[in-house]
């Protein structure tokens, strides 16, 4: 082959191997960003960078209501405390905003271990004991009956609401682990209202 032939043929298979070369290296970053989003290579948590991570934890809504808790009261507002006479506001005597104190509940779900209408009582308020109806991850209960004022016995109405705020997977359950909430407590006496609002907040021992 004479000089002429020789440079007629590098030039004439030179775009084909470039072309080729080409087509090889888009396949291979073709390969690699595949890899890459799959999570197979990429940074040492095996997420892809940029991307958004997703909770797989079930919503508060879904947490289960039970176990010994832990709560602290305090009363936020008291009405009427010139004729509340001798009767308690949650237990506290002579109420006063501020006022605080601990009580031990015991909340147990209906349903075993799914969230649905939860058994409640007070440990150091035993009487207390009630069903607490589910709204999501609300729980609700309204009680009524009948306190003395003066001479006279009159209707009272106590009003108690919790939400879930914190959860967590616990032996297998979803479980929440902290609720806030309060209690409205009225009725009324010599014509004025009478009662107040308590704050609550807590958690179970479960942890």
């Amino acid at each position: 082959m004479n000089d002429d032939e020789h440079k007629k043929s590098f030039w004439v298979t030179a775009p084909g191997f470039l072309t080729a070369a080409g087509g090889l290296l888009t396949a291979v970053a073709a390969l690699i960003g595949a890899l890459n989003a799959a999570g197979v290579i990429g940074s040492d948590d095996g997420a892809v960078s940029g991307s958004p991570t997703s909770s797989t934890n079930p919503s508060l809504d879904d947490a289960v209501l039970r176990g010994t808790w832990n709560v602290e009261i305090v009363v936020r507002r008291v009405d009427g405390s010139a004729y509340m006479g001798n009767n308690t506001l949650f237990d506290f005597e002579s109420p006063q905003s501020g006022d605080q104190r601990t009580d031990t509940w015991t909340m147990e779900s209906t349903c075993a271990d799914e969230p649905c209408a939860t058994s409640w009582s007070s440990i150091e308020t035993p009487n207390r004991f009630t069903t607490l109806g589910r709204d999501g991850g609300t729980y609700t209960a309204t009680k009524t009956g009948t306190l003395p004022c003066n001479e006279e016995m009159v209707p009272y109405q106590r009003h108690l609401e919790v939400r879930v705020i914190d959860a967590a997977n616990i032996e297998g359950t979803w479980t929440a682990t902290e609720v806030e909430g309060e209690i409205t407590i009225s009725w009324e006496c010599d014509a004025q209202d009478v009662g107040g609002i308590l704050d609550v907040s807590g958690g179970n021992d479960l942890q």
